[in-house]
């Protein structure tokens, strides 16, 4: 049976790998499906920070700076279930790849600075 590993109505966090591309192994405890064959969800966050330098007066300016971490605020999630023997949740997405408060997969964050130099 020829069978792509996209689900019939496309990817989504409940099924990312479609079932019907694989079968049990019987008896030879062997199957035939290549190393990494599937791919998780691809990651992307954008980040970007703004700094104004505004000189008071001779020696002395002051820099205010902001930065936003995952600006548009995407999920970034985990990899899909692959264990064949629980058809009911095979493929599915169940995790997020950072539950932590830095790194990739956060939730939006933002954060001012001023800095006085003199």
């Amino acid at each position: 049976m020829d069978c792509t590993l996209t689900p019939p109505g496309g990817r989504t966090i409940k099924q990312w790998i479609n079932p019907a591309a694989f079968s049990l192994v019987t008896n030879s405890g062997y199957g035939n499906a290549p190393r990494n064959i599937g791919r998780g969800p691809s990651l992307l966050q954008t980040d970007i920070g703004v700094a104004k330098d505004i000189r008071l007066i001779e020696r002395t300016h002051l820099l205010f700076r902001t930065e936003f971490f995952n600006i548009f605020n995407r999920v970034q999630y985990g990899q899909p279930l692959a264990d064949l023997s629980a058809l009911s949740t095979f493929g599915e997405i169940i995790t997020t790849v950072n539950t932590g408060p830095v790194g990739t997969g956060t939730p939006r964050q933002i954060q001012f600075a001023l800095r006085l130099e003199f």
